[in-house]
């Protein structure tokens, strides 16, 4: 019976041991939580006004796109063949007619 008092005794110690030690881990974890947390919101903030940064960025530079006449209709229209400088050989790509333009007309490409 000794035995038995004996065993429930030290039974009774660790569950109370167990009992203290649980919650004082969980507080250590709820700590760590607490700041990575508070670390996140900090970085969340940060990120937050760096995506307002940039959006006055995209949008100021949108605005300045805005103003820049579209240089595909800037090309020159072609009032006639006649118009061609000498030398020029036609070429189609696309469905388009193209016209290569000689730099020189003395010298020949080998």
């Amino acid at each position: 019976m000794g035995k038995n008092i004996l065993q429930f005794a030290s039974l009774f110690v660790i569950t109370f041991i167990l009992t203290l030690a649980v919650p004082a881990s969980n507080y250590a974890q709820d700590k760590k939580s607490d700041d990575g947390i508070k670390l996140l919101i900090g970085r969340i903030e940060s990120l937050e006004k760096k995506v307002k940064e940039q959006d006055t960025k995209i949008a100021e530079l949108s605005n300045e796109l805005n103003k820049v006449q579209n240089p595909i209709l800037a090309i020159p229209k072609m009032r006639s063949l006649n118009d061609l400088p000498k030398g020029s050989q036609p070429f189609e790509f696309n469905g388009q007619t193209y016209y290569m333009v000689p730099i020189k007309n003395t010298v020949e490409v080998k």
